[in-house]
């Protein structure tokens, strides 16, 4: 009866030690899982600072772009008037 108790103790403790060691494997896939999200998470947020930054960044061209072409616009439009004025008055004087 004795040997009976020690087997069912032995078998038993294996089932525990078992169960501890599946538990203790299912906290460290969840501390991995954790910090595989983490690291996913922080991977989009990057990707996405770096995409708004270069909207951004090609926004400030195109303004850039537009500033330039009304400038040369300007230029253009004082540079006909003055052309305009001076030839209106040499025929205007001859």
């Amino acid at each position: 009866m004795e040997s009976v108790t020690k087997q069912l103790s032995a078998i038993y403790q294996k089932e525990i030690d078992n169960l501890k060691q599946h538990v203790a494997n299912l906290e460290e896939l969840k501390k991995q899982s954790t910090s595989d999200l983490q690291k996913a998470y922080e991977e989009k947020i990057n990707g996405l600072s770096q995409l708004q930054e270069q909207k951004q960044a090609l926004y400030e061209q195109q303004i850039t772009d537009l500033e330039k072409k009304s400038s040369i616009n300007w230029i253009t439009v004082i540079i006909a008037v003055v052309l305009g004025l001076i030839i209106g008055y040499l025929i205007k004087g001859h």
